[in-house]
């Protein structure tokens, strides 16, 4: 005897609450359950679709289709975060190269006050360089 009818033979139950009943009952199971696990096997499954007079080849195609949304959800979702990864690359790359740039003015603007131009020049290529080392090494 399934659940529905059990609840229905019960005095104290009236028939217009049944599946208010067996709708938080199975509520209730299910947080019960998915403190315990998170999954659920094909048997758990087509046992519940029997009781609710459910084909098992219903539920086999549900499962099939439950599957082909989540893949497809697991796609974008890592889709975002690549696009999320990507954005704070650049912006990590772009800090960095303020910074070396700002630096590379510094270190040009000290070595021409005690060099001349050609420590100005040689503090150049070394800015530059150091900047495309660190964008190499970000991509």
């Amino acid at each position: 005897m399934g659940t529905k009818e059990t609840l229905r033979r019960r005095s104290d139950i009236p028939d217009a609450v049944v599946e208010e009943l067996i709708a938080q009952a199975a509520l209730l199971q299910d947080q019960d359950q998915s403190a315990k696990s998170n999954t659920a096997s094909v048997g758990e499954l087509t046992a519940v679709a029997a009781e609710l007079d459910i084909d098992p080849k219903y539920v086999e195609q549900a499962i099939s289709q439950w599957r082909n949304a989540s893949g497809q959800r697991i796609d974008h979702g890592t889709q975002s975060s690549i696009v999320a990864r990507r954005k704070k690359t650049l912006r990590i790359l772009a800090i960095i190269g303020g910074l070396t740039a700002f630096t590379a003015i510094i270190i040009a603007l000290l070595s021409g006050a005690l060099f001349g131009f050609t420590g100005m020049l040689i503090a150049g290529v070394i800015g530059i360089t150091t900047f495309g080392l660190v964008a190499w090494l970000l991509s």
